[in-house]
């Protein structure tokens, strides 16, 4: 299961690693990480202090800011309007059912339902924006209801 785990936040579309630097080890880190998410960005912090560990994880949160407003407007916006085809600011049922299938992956009615359960957090019956932007960054897209609800346990 931590395996699977693990994976799962690798298909995360931004995924910034955060290593404190030694350096008879970065070469065979720096080739670890970039095989194991190649999407992914990597910052070393070298003093091993408080303030170098603080210092990298705020570049790390800052790449990872410009990288998750980079991919939101240029990625989920445009896909999520392609599939809002009534411009209510919302993806309904048959909506969903259309990008489904588009992904491959048609659903049935029962199927069609649980996705809006799951992924409708505000329980308004329709998925907007927000809750779509949420579902695209987790990295929970290939993934099943029951492997989702797994994972967060």
């Amino acid at each position: 299961m931590m395996e699977e785990y693990y994976q799962h936040y690798a298909k995360a579309p931004v995924f910034v690693w955060v290593s404190f630097k030694v350096a008879e080890e970065l070469a065979g880190l720096k080739k670890f990480l970039k095989t194991t998410v190649p999407h992914s960005e990597h910052i070393l912090y070298e003093s091993n202090d408080d303030a170098g560990k603080a210092a990298a994880i705020k570049q790390a949160y800052a790449l990872a800011q410009n990288k998750f407003n980079e991919l939101k407007t240029t990625k989920v916006e445009p896909l999520f309007k392609k599939y809002d085809k009534d411009n209510s600011g919302a993806i309904d049922k048959g909506e969903l059912a259309s990008l489904c299938k588009d992904l491959g992956v048609p659903l049935d009615d029962a199927q069609l339902n649980a996705a809006i359960a799951d992924l409708d957090v505000n329980n308004d019956g329709v998925i907007d924006l927000g809750e779509f932007s949420n579902w695209w960054f987790s990295g929970f897209q290939s993934y099943d209801t029951y492997r989702r609800n797994m994972l967060k346990l």
